[in-house]
């Protein structure tokens, strides 16, 4: 096949569905060397990571154009999208991505790249083989546990940003200085990093003596099923003045687009406490001017009892 002689490559072009772990298709089988060559996995769920996927190719080129950075090899990605079955591999999502990490580690593959969000059963797993893993942007954390680091998730895995339960700390500090000793708790979907965000939240939040008197959640929100939305706070506003929110920037705005339709946000009695895990970059114009907020009824004063955590920009 042409396309092996490339920098990278889908495995799913090199490895057919229907072939073991172990077994590769006999029309690559001969294609396929690892000699002078180092090889690197990337997994994700192409929906959330196209950005990062378009990046790769470039980084192992420019890798690959200096000689000094290694010497007699090259570098060499495969990639695999995990975020959507393949029949007839297994549906459910952990045993697709562990049968593709052992399908490229029998390709040769020495280390592993990506995973969004979700990553604590490819991470034991890469620990089990001692091959290092390295996320861009997973938040899971392994919380049972003592967690150092890498939140509990191995000796070999690394992550570029901390797992999602760090912020209840700030969280908790923020309602603590303000006084706020009673809040409720909306957030998005328990499989998204808002899951371990409130479950760390409401463990701290307890174990300092702050009561929670509401808890809602709202999955896969989208701007024309804003209903959920405005249904949690009729349910919830006769009990707290103060909402932690965990979820999207969207979905963030409609639910304070909700409280000003409501009148709460008139007297300046009601505040809500937005998370966001993603690291604040003042040059970022792409939430700012994203087209999804162009036909959101809202204007700047609905935001004047509105408290954001995000990670600090590091320069």
């Amino acid at each position: 096949m042409e396309s092996i002689e490339a920098d990278g490559v889908n495995l799913f072009d090199i490895i057919g569905d229907d072939c073991g772990s172990t077994k590769m298709c006999s029309t690559t089988n001969s294609n396929w060397t690892t000699e002078n060559t180092i090889t690197i996995g990337f997994l994700g769920a192409y929906g959330y990571s196209l950005t990062v996927l378009g990046a790769l190719p470039l980084a192992v080129a420019g890798i690959n154009r200096e000689p000094s950075l290694l010497p007699g090899r090259r570098l060499r990605f495969v990639a695999a999208n995990i975020g959507r079955p393949r029949p007839p591999l297994p549906l459910h999502r952990d045993s697709l991505s562990l049968r593709v990490m052992t399908q490229m580690r029998d390709l040769g593959v020495v280390a592993f790249f990506g995973l969004d969000g979700t990553c604590l059963t490819e991470a034991k797993l890469a620990a089990a083989w001692n091959l290092p893993l390295i996320s861009h942007k997973c938040p899971e954390a392994d919380v049972s546990r003592e967690a150092g680091e890498a939140g509990g998730l191995g000796a070999t895995f690394a992550r570029t940003l901390p797992p999602a339960h760090k912020i209840s700390k700030s969280v908790v500090a923020l309602l603590k200085a303000f006084g706020w000793n009673k809040f409720a708790i909306v957030a998005g979907d328990e499989s998204t990093a808002a899951g371990q965000q409130m479950d760390a939240i409401k463990e701290l939040s307890q174990s300092n003596g702050l009561v929670i008197t509401a808890e809602h959640r709202f999955t896969d929100y989208l701007p024309h099923k804003s209903e959920h939305i405005k249904r949690i706070v009729d349910d919830t506003y006769f009990k707290t003045r103060i909402y932690v929110f965990l979820g999207e920037h969207v979905a963030l705005v409609e639910f304070v687009n909700a409280l000003r339709r409501r009148g709460l946000l008139d007297a300046g009695e009601y505040a809500v406490i937005a998370v966001d895990d993603e690291i604040y970059d003042p040059n970022a114009t792409a939430i700012t001017h994203a087209g999804i907020f162009k036909d959101i009824d809202s204007d700047d004063s609905m935001f004047y009892t509105y408290v954001y955590t995000v990670e600090t920009h590091r320069k």
